[in-house]
């Protein structure tokens, strides 16, 4: 009869350790999931300023007759246009020179003409992409409409 509470005590005590280990699991799954959407969201909040920046700027050139202006912005740094940049940007270079921005930053590509954001987070962009977004100021213009705006440039 002790051998057999003693099996059993084994037994139970590796349930245990299984249950434990299977809720510490679904845990930190939970918790990359969470900084997956918080890092999304932070690009989403960070591209809405950069518009809004872009937009206020277009806005004033139109208003006071600059709007031919408007052109000479076409694939420049959306981040110079902005009273302040977003605090994870890290600057200006160019794409030959060897650089290594942090990940989770923004930075301006001076060769490509393009504002690259580094994923902190694999699982960002989709496990099918790497891990960078590409973004280009392009100059809208219509019979209705000038300004300039953000667009996608690629997923790399």
């Amino acid at each position: 009869m002790a051998g057999y509470n003693r099996e059993l005590n084994y037994f139970q005590k590796l349930v245990g350790v299984i249950i434990i280990s299977i809720v510490v699991l679904v845990f930190f799954a939970k918790i990359n999931r969470l900084a997956v959407a918080t890092e999304q969201e932070s690009i989403q909040q960070t591209l809405s300023v950069i518009r809004s920046g872009i937009q206020i700027y277009s806005l004033n050139a139109v208003m006071t007759g600059r709007s031919s202006d408007l052109a000479s912005y076409e694939n420049a740094n959306p981040v110079s246009m902005m009273r302040s940049p977003p605090l994870n940007y890290a600057g200006e270079y160019a794409a030959n020179k060897s650089i290594q921005v942090p990940e989770g930053s923004w930075y301006f590509d001076t060769t490509n003409k393009e504002l690259v954001y580094e994923a902190l987070n694999d699982d960002v962009f989709g496990k099918e992409l790497r891990y960078r977004l590409d973004f280009q100021v392009r100059n809208k213009s219509s019979a209705t409409a000038s300004g300039l705006r953000l667009i996608v440039a690629g997923r790399h």
